[in-house]
């Protein structure tokens, strides 16, 4: 755990795979800057997810189309759509 503040947050442990050569750049960066290799790549984690964070995409869009779209995905009894929407129960 890692207390930032008053909240407590819980780490996930996973593992990583990676070649030889990584490792190594890695685990003497590491040891120069005096930190456990954990650290660093919690670090670079941290950068990547904030910078994956910036750039997604929204999951739900608004367009401006001709029609009734939506309906005309579920009318389509090949859509996926439409599939789902009968798994469901939904129709």
């Amino acid at each position: 755990m890692v207390m930032r503040g008053a909240s407590i947050r819980c780490m996930k442990r996973t593992t990583v795979s990676m070649s030889e050569d990584d490792y190594l750049v890695l685990e003497h960066e590491a040891r120069r800057r005096g930190v456990p290799l954990a650290h660093l790549l919690r670090e670079a984690t941290v950068e990547y997810v904030a910078e994956l964070r910036t750039h997604r995409k929204p999951r739900l869009g608004i367009a401006n189309v001709p029609g009734n779209i939506s309906q005309e995905s579920v009318d389509d009894e090949t859509s996926p759509a439409r599939q789902r929407a009968e798994r469901h129960g939904w129709l």
